[in-house]
């Protein structure tokens, strides 16, 4: 439609197309990753799984294993003495 050239739709799907697939490489994530446990490396009660760079690439991250409860489980964070001043259900 005439009227909604000025709109520039070809360009602005080209934009989200982009911008989705650099949003979707998961090596900018896994990059993320390795600079949060960088500056975290030294806080205590804090562990951040290291990347596994042979075996991650754009369309997948291979991280270290980590044992933990979820921030949700209120019950298991109780009971593996989880430190808190408002524990609450929900």
């Amino acid at each position: 439609m005439p009227s909604s050239r000025r709109l520039k739709p070809v360009e602005v799907t080209q934009t989200l197309a982009q911008t989705t697939k650099i949003e979707m490489d998961l090596r900018l994530e896994a990059a993320a990753l390795s600079e949060l446990g960088e500056n975290t490396r030294d806080d205590p009660g804090f562990r951040v799984p290291w990347v596994d760079w042979e075996r991650t690439g754009r369309d997948v991250v291979t991280m270290e294993w980590i044992d933990g409860v979820k921030m949700n489980d209120i019950d298991g964070l109780r009971a593996a003495g989880t430190p808190s001043r408002r524990w609450r259900h929900r």
